[in-house]
């Protein structure tokens, strides 16, 4: 049984306007209605009646907004206290043709059919990504909390029903606007398809484009309070590095301010190494908001580090605390180019440089891939695109997840928990990829290119603690 209305229903489109939010009146909107409770069983088959009263999306536009939808979707949305329900509805024509696609590859979620969901509370740009494909196989760029999901394949369709916890969706505050953006999305590999519920133009990612949702009842700041308090303490850290040196000193800024009074309380310090042991240990008296503390590393060895910061009562309990990692690595040698950033621009020796950059993944990395076993091809294919992009003036490139192919291979597990949006394929590809980075380099210094090499898997500008360090990890 099929949960959306045949009937015909116009998406109102409506020019919202808050304090610091002008909506894009081109974008779909949608009111998500509040049930006392959700949908209990989440098997596909959208039998619970709930789904009934569910706000719905009867079709999908092509992913430009201009071309026409042969297999359409249709999607329904509804919410109790503490979940998101999704269910989408995706037709298809030649049931033969269609799921042969969907059992080539279904540990590959991307593969053949898939659809997904993101979402991005109150448009912040921090969005979240939820990707199933007919075999139920999930990518889930979240928080560590279960969602369900179901999935029944039919002989004109599949259907997806899918229960997100709100606390499975990281808040990046406390506050967000009433309006979140959120868009359904489907990959059609039978079809050549791409369609979703606001076109965003560009891709999926293009979250200026996701449809306004209003009437999301989420408790934001108490899940968002919870969620700080889980991952790192809700004392606020900051310090001046990541990785040390030839530094004496951590300059590490401790923000102090949720109690009404601090007298007798306390601000306690500990260094610990990677087995637990305690290395320093410094107490102070702290002062509202920002307090600067200097824990010595200066004989430290090489390694990583963790620093953990307590705010005690004169009772001696803990009311906030915080944590963060550090490494004392050796000192770097100084490069034959010193490169400068100055007001947001790069300097070379001292003069002006405009890095014209290409991301490593776009140098035929999916040719590449495709010859598994043979280094000197991959080579070959390399090499080719390198020249061709310094004869169309490229000078700079930046690095992708199988640059880092020996790292990941032997940091396998960090992958796995590092926030990369696919780990076990990345790790599947490196596996593949035959191209050491020596390999890389080699060649990037034939063709005089610059390389910005990033660290992979640190997706956002705020990472959490656990993705730094997974990072540094393959680094």
């Amino acid at each position: 049984m099929n949960f959306v209305s045949k009937k015909s229903a116009s998406i109102v489109c409506s020019l919202i306007v808050s304090i610091s939010l002008m909506a894009d009146p081109e974008l779909p909107s949608i009111k998500v209605p509040v049930m006392d409770k959700g949908p209990q069983l989440i098997d596909g088959l959208f039998a619970d009646g709930q789904w009934e009263k569910a706000a719905k999306i009867e079709a999908f536009k092509s992913v430009d907004g201009n071309s026409e939808i042969k297999e359409q979707t249709e999607c329904g949305i509804l919410q109790d206290k503490d979940n998101l329900y999704v269910g989408l509805t995706c037709y298809f024509k030649d049931y033969q043709k269609t799921t042969s696609k969907f059992n080539e590859q279904p540990d590959n979620v991307f593969a053949g059919d898939s659809i997904e969901v993101f979402i991005d509370p109150g448009r912040t740009g921090n969005y979240v990504q939820i990707a199933i494909n007919p075999s139920g196989k999930v990518s889930f760029i979240g928080r560590k909390a279960d969602i369900k999901t179901g999935v029944q394949v039919l002989k004109d369709r599949y259907q997806v029903e899918i229960e997100i916890p709100f606390k499975a969706i990281p808040f990046s505050q406390k506050d967000i606007k009433n309006i979140w953006g959120i868009n359904f999305c489907r990959t059609n590999r039978q079809t050549n398809e791409f369609s979703c519920w606001s076109p965003t133009l560009v891709g999926f990612h293009n979250s200026s484009r996701f449809g306004n949702v209003e009437g999301i009842q989420a408790d934001v700041a108490n899940i968002f309070k919870l969620q700080k308090a889980q991952e790192e303490g809700n004392l606020i850290l900051a310090t001046d590095h990541t990785f040390y040196d030839n530094q004496k000193y951590v300059k590490l800024k401790v923000k102090v301010g949720n109690v009404k009074s601090l007298k007798g309380y306390s601000i306690n310090s500990k260094i610990f190494d990677d087995k637990g042991k305690v290395i320093s240990e410094e107490t102070t008296s702290p002062v509202f908001f920002s307090n600067l503390i200097n824990p010595v590393i200066g004989s430290l060895k090489n390694g990583r580090y963790q620093l953990k910061v307590a705010l005690s009562n004169s009772q001696g309990e803990i009311i906030e605390h915080g944590k963060t990692s550090f490494w004392k690595i050796n000192q770097a040698q100084a490069p034959e180019k010193n490169v400068q950033v100055k007001n947001h621009v790069i300097y070379v020796n001292g003069k002006f440089f405009f890095p014209i950059a290409i991301h490593l993944w776009n140098l035929s990395w999916g040719e590449i891939t495709k010859y598994a076993g043979d280094r000197e091809k991959q080579l070959q294919i390399l090499e080719s695109r390198l020249k061709d992009l310094k004869e169309h003036g490229f000078n700079t490139v930046v690095s992708n997840v199988s640059f880092f192919r020996d790292e990941i291979m032997e940091n396998e597990q960090a992958v796995m928990d590092s926030g990369s949006r696919w780990p076990a394929i990345d790790i599947k590809n490196a596996k593949n990829f035959k191209i050491s980075l020596s390999d890389i380099l080699e060649l990037l210094r034939k063709y005089n290119f610059y390389l910005i090499a990033s660290p992979p898997f640190l997706k956002k500008a705020d990472c959490s603690d656990d993705q730094v360090e997974a990072g540094a990890n393959l680094c």
